[in-house]
Protein backbone atom coordinates (compact mmCIF):
# COMPACT_ATOMS: atom_id res chain seq x y z
CA UNK A 1 0.00 0.00 0.00
CA UNK A 2 1.40 3.49 -0.39
CA UNK A 3 0.92 5.97 2.17
CA UNK A 4 -1.93 7.47 -0.17
CA UNK A 5 -3.56 4.85 0.36
CA UNK A 6 -3.18 3.35 3.83
CA UNK A 7 -6.14 5.83 5.58
CA UNK A 8 -8.65 4.67 3.00
CA UNK A 9 -8.02 0.92 3.83
CA UNK A 10 -8.17 1.82 7.32
CA UNK A 11 -11.69 3.67 7.02
CA UNK A 12 -13.19 0.35 4.80
CA UNK A 13 -11.57 1.39 1.46
CA UNK A 14 -12.85 4.94 1.94
CA UNK A 15 -10.53 8.17 2.78
CA UNK A 16 -13.83 9.89 4.41
CA UNK A 17 -16.22 8.47 6.76
CA UNK A 18 -18.89 9.27 8.54
CA UNK A 19 -21.17 8.50 11.36
CA UNK A 20 -24.79 9.58 11.09
CA UNK A 21 -25.99 8.00 14.49
CA UNK A 22 -22.63 10.12 16.13
CA UNK A 23 -22.38 12.89 13.60
CA UNK A 24 -18.78 12.75 13.59
CA UNK A 25 -17.08 13.35 9.94
CA UNK A 26 -13.75 12.46 9.26
CA UNK A 27 -11.91 13.28 5.81
CA UNK A 28 -8.18 12.62 5.08
CA UNK A 29 -6.04 14.98 2.80
CA UNK A 30 -2.44 13.57 2.13
CA UNK A 31 0.31 16.25 2.22
CA UNK A 32 3.10 16.39 0.16
CA UNK A 33 5.56 14.60 0.70
CA UNK A 34 9.10 15.58 2.71
CA UNK A 35 11.30 16.76 0.13
CA UNK A 36 14.39 14.67 -0.28
CA UNK A 37 18.06 15.42 1.63
CA UNK A 38 21.37 14.47 0.23
CA UNK A 39 24.02 13.60 2.30
CA UNK A 40 26.81 16.35 1.86
CA UNK A 41 29.97 15.16 -0.07
CA UNK A 42 33.18 14.71 2.18
CA UNK A 43 34.60 17.95 1.26
CA UNK A 44 31.15 19.71 3.27
CA UNK A 45 31.82 18.55 6.39
CA UNK A 46 33.02 20.33 8.98
CA UNK A 47 36.68 19.40 9.36
CA UNK A 48 37.51 18.03 13.09
CA UNK A 49 38.14 21.16 15.30
CA UNK A 50 41.00 18.95 17.52
CA UNK A 51 42.24 16.02 18.14
CA UNK A 52 43.54 14.57 21.70
CA UNK A 53 45.92 11.21 22.35
CA UNK A 54 44.28 9.82 25.75
CA UNK A 55 47.49 9.32 28.20
CA UNK A 56 45.42 6.18 29.41
CA UNK A 57 44.83 3.82 26.35
CA UNK A 58 47.43 5.96 24.00
CA UNK A 59 43.86 6.28 21.63
CA UNK A 60 43.68 9.03 19.35
CA UNK A 61 40.12 10.46 19.35
CA UNK A 62 38.58 13.77 17.28
CA UNK A 63 37.16 15.47 20.26
CA UNK A 64 34.61 18.74 20.24
CA UNK A 65 33.92 21.06 23.00
CA UNK A 66 34.70 19.69 26.60
CA UNK A 67 36.23 16.04 26.40
CA UNK A 68 37.06 14.65 30.01
CA UNK A 69 36.33 10.89 29.23
CA UNK A 70 38.19 8.86 26.51
CA UNK A 71 35.57 7.35 24.08
CA UNK A 72 38.02 4.25 23.77
CA UNK A 73 38.89 3.70 27.38
CA UNK A 74 35.96 5.68 29.08
CA UNK A 75 38.76 7.64 31.29
CA UNK A 76 41.31 9.88 30.77
CA UNK A 77 44.29 10.56 33.03
CA UNK A 78 43.91 12.37 35.48
CA UNK A 79 46.44 14.82 34.68
CA UNK A 80 44.34 15.64 31.27
CA UNK A 81 41.34 15.62 32.77
CA UNK A 82 42.17 18.27 34.86
CA UNK A 83 43.97 19.98 32.15
CA UNK A 84 40.71 19.83 29.93
CA UNK A 85 38.73 21.54 32.98
CA UNK A 86 41.25 24.36 33.43
CA UNK A 87 40.87 24.98 30.17
CA UNK A 88 37.26 25.06 29.60
CA UNK A 89 37.30 27.92 32.72
CA UNK A 90 39.92 29.56 31.27
CA UNK A 91 38.23 30.11 28.00
CA UNK A 92 34.77 30.80 29.15
CA UNK A 93 36.69 33.96 31.33
CA UNK A 94 38.60 35.38 28.44
CA UNK A 95 34.80 34.44 26.21
CA UNK A 96 32.99 36.90 28.61
CA UNK A 97 36.28 39.67 28.59
CA UNK A 98 35.59 39.65 25.09
CA UNK A 99 31.89 40.49 24.98
CA UNK A 100 31.17 44.24 24.09
CA UNK A 101 30.69 46.53 27.17
CA UNK A 102 26.79 46.78 26.73
CA UNK A 103 26.52 43.18 27.07
CA UNK A 104 28.67 42.83 30.10
CA UNK A 105 27.08 45.47 31.67
CA UNK A 106 23.40 43.60 31.47
CA UNK A 107 25.19 40.47 32.12
CA UNK A 108 26.56 42.30 35.59
CA UNK A 109 23.35 43.90 36.29
CA UNK A 110 21.66 40.68 36.16
CA UNK A 111 24.29 38.84 38.05
CA UNK A 112 25.09 36.18 35.06
CA UNK A 113 28.83 37.56 35.55
CA UNK A 114 29.23 37.11 39.29
CA UNK A 115 27.46 34.01 38.82
CA UNK A 116 30.27 32.48 36.24
CA UNK A 117 32.92 33.99 38.72
CA UNK A 118 31.37 32.28 41.05
CA UNK A 119 31.33 28.45 39.40
CA UNK A 120 34.85 29.03 38.42
CA UNK A 121 35.94 28.67 42.52
CA UNK A 122 33.57 26.02 43.13
CA UNK A 123 34.02 23.77 39.65
CA UNK A 124 38.19 24.58 39.64
CA UNK A 125 37.88 23.13 43.22
CA UNK A 126 36.15 20.35 42.94
CA UNK A 127 38.66 19.85 39.78
CA UNK A 128 41.45 20.19 42.26
CA UNK A 129 40.25 17.90 44.50
CA UNK A 130 39.29 15.01 42.25
CA UNK A 131 42.57 15.52 40.84
CA UNK A 132 44.82 15.56 43.61
CA UNK A 133 42.61 12.09 45.09
CA UNK A 134 43.29 10.73 41.64
CA UNK A 135 47.40 11.15 41.67
CA UNK A 136 47.05 10.01 45.27
CA UNK A 137 45.20 7.00 44.65
CA UNK A 138 47.84 6.21 41.17
CA UNK A 139 50.81 6.69 43.29
CA UNK A 140 49.61 5.61 46.59
CA UNK A 141 47.60 2.43 46.08
CA UNK A 142 47.97 0.15 49.03
CA UNK A 143 46.58 3.35 51.44
CA UNK A 144 42.90 3.07 52.10
CA UNK A 145 40.76 6.20 51.71
CA UNK A 146 37.91 4.85 54.17
CA UNK A 147 36.47 7.03 57.00
CA UNK A 148 38.79 9.81 55.65
CA UNK A 149 35.78 11.49 54.23
CA UNK A 150 36.29 14.40 51.87
CA UNK A 151 39.93 14.29 52.66
CA UNK A 152 41.15 16.11 49.90
CA UNK A 153 38.74 19.48 49.82
CA UNK A 154 40.43 19.67 53.04
CA UNK A 155 44.14 21.10 51.79
CA UNK A 156 45.73 20.54 55.03
CA UNK A 157 44.50 16.92 55.32
CA UNK A 158 45.51 16.37 51.74
CA UNK A 159 48.65 18.19 52.52
CA UNK A 160 49.28 15.57 55.65
CA UNK A 161 48.59 12.22 53.12
CA UNK A 162 50.94 13.50 50.55
CA UNK A 163 53.71 14.09 53.14
CA UNK A 164 53.19 10.76 55.38
CA UNK A 165 52.48 8.72 52.22
CA UNK A 166 54.59 10.36 49.37
CA UNK A 167 57.40 11.60 50.74
CA UNK A 168 55.87 15.24 48.93
CA UNK A 169 55.66 18.87 50.62
CA UNK A 170 52.85 20.27 48.95
CA UNK A 171 52.76 23.44 50.38
CA UNK A 172 56.53 23.75 49.88
CA UNK A 173 56.08 22.34 46.21
CA UNK A 174 53.43 25.07 45.29
CA UNK A 175 55.29 27.48 46.85
CA UNK A 176 54.15 29.47 49.92
CA UNK A 177 51.81 32.28 48.13
CA UNK A 178 50.79 29.13 45.64
CA UNK A 179 49.52 27.79 48.44
CA UNK A 180 47.61 30.82 50.80
CA UNK A 181 45.60 31.50 47.74
CA UNK A 182 44.55 28.04 47.31
CA UNK A 183 43.42 27.49 50.73
CA UNK A 184 41.87 31.34 50.39
CA UNK A 185 39.65 29.93 47.41
CA UNK A 186 38.69 26.82 49.25
CA UNK A 187 37.68 29.11 52.07
CA UNK A 188 35.48 30.91 49.16
CA UNK A 189 34.38 27.57 48.08
CA UNK A 190 33.01 26.53 51.35
CA UNK A 191 31.14 29.33 51.58
CA UNK A 192 29.35 29.43 48.10
CA UNK A 193 28.53 25.28 48.62
CA UNK A 194 28.02 24.82 52.49
CA UNK A 195 26.86 28.42 53.72
CA UNK A 196 24.66 29.83 50.73
CA UNK A 197 27.32 32.27 50.01
CA UNK A 198 26.76 34.08 53.48
CA UNK A 199 29.96 35.67 54.91
CA UNK A 200 30.72 34.27 58.34
CA UNK A 201 33.34 34.67 61.50
CA UNK A 202 34.86 31.70 60.44
CA UNK A 203 35.66 32.85 56.75
CA UNK A 204 36.75 36.53 57.87
CA UNK A 205 39.52 34.98 60.30
CA UNK A 206 40.38 32.71 57.20
CA UNK A 207 40.24 35.55 55.25
CA UNK A 208 40.65 39.50 57.55
CA UNK A 209 41.43 41.54 54.95
CA UNK A 210 37.83 40.67 52.98
CA UNK A 211 36.23 43.50 52.47
CA UNK A 212 33.13 42.48 53.78
CA UNK A 213 31.08 41.90 57.10
CA UNK A 214 29.44 38.63 58.64
CA UNK A 215 25.79 37.97 57.25
CA UNK A 216 26.18 39.59 54.08
CA UNK A 217 26.39 37.50 50.56
CA UNK A 218 29.93 36.97 49.47
CA UNK A 219 30.62 38.93 46.23
CA UNK A 220 33.67 37.12 43.82
CA UNK A 221 34.69 39.33 41.16
CA UNK A 222 36.61 39.17 38.13
CA UNK A 223 40.00 38.94 40.03
CA UNK A 224 39.14 36.04 42.30
CA UNK A 225 38.15 34.04 39.60
CA UNK A 226 41.24 35.39 36.70
CA UNK A 227 43.58 34.84 39.74
CA UNK A 228 42.61 31.26 40.56
CA UNK A 229 42.96 29.89 37.48
CA UNK A 230 46.38 30.35 36.93
CA UNK A 231 47.16 28.68 40.24
CA UNK A 232 45.17 25.63 38.64
CA UNK A 233 47.56 25.95 35.60
CA UNK A 234 50.40 25.76 38.45
CA UNK A 235 49.22 22.46 40.15
CA UNK A 236 48.93 21.51 36.24
CA UNK A 237 52.07 21.92 35.26
CA UNK A 238 53.87 20.72 38.70
CA UNK A 239 52.05 17.40 38.61
CA UNK A 240 50.33 16.79 34.91
CA UNK A 241 53.76 16.00 33.18
CA UNK A 242 54.45 13.43 36.11
CA UNK A 243 54.51 9.56 35.35
CA UNK A 244 52.56 7.30 38.11
CA UNK A 245 54.65 6.99 41.15
CA UNK A 246 56.78 10.41 40.04
CA UNK A 247 55.32 12.45 42.99
CA UNK A 248 57.30 10.21 45.24
CA UNK A 249 60.46 10.62 43.01
CA UNK A 250 59.83 14.33 43.44
CA UNK A 251 60.19 14.97 47.11
CA UNK A 252 63.58 13.88 46.39
CA UNK A 253 64.64 16.68 43.41
CA UNK A 254 65.12 20.60 44.77
CA UNK A 255 61.44 22.34 45.26
CA UNK A 256 59.97 24.70 42.24
CA UNK A 257 57.95 26.74 43.85
CA UNK A 258 54.38 27.48 41.83
CA UNK A 259 54.21 31.44 41.91
CA UNK A 260 50.22 32.91 42.36
CA UNK A 261 49.47 35.66 39.95
CA UNK A 262 46.09 36.01 42.16
CA UNK A 263 45.49 39.38 44.03
CA UNK A 264 45.54 39.90 47.81
CA UNK A 265 42.08 39.65 49.15
CA UNK A 266 41.77 43.20 50.14
CA UNK A 267 39.96 45.19 47.30
CA UNK A 268 39.32 48.77 46.99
Amino acid sequence: NTPDELPGKAFGGQSRSSSRRSGISIEFKPGNRPRRRSLPEPGEVEETRRTMQCQACEEIVAVYGLAIYCPNCGQLAPAQQFGELIRMHRDGLAALDALPQEVKRGLTESGVLEANYENTIKDGFGALETFLKARFEADAPDVSLQKKGNVFQRLGDAADLYRKHLGVDLPDLLGTDGWEHLNQAAAMRHILVHNAGIVDVRFLNRLPAWPQQTGQRIQIKKPDAAGFVPLLDGVDAAYGSLPAGGLARRAKEPSRAIRSTRPQASRP
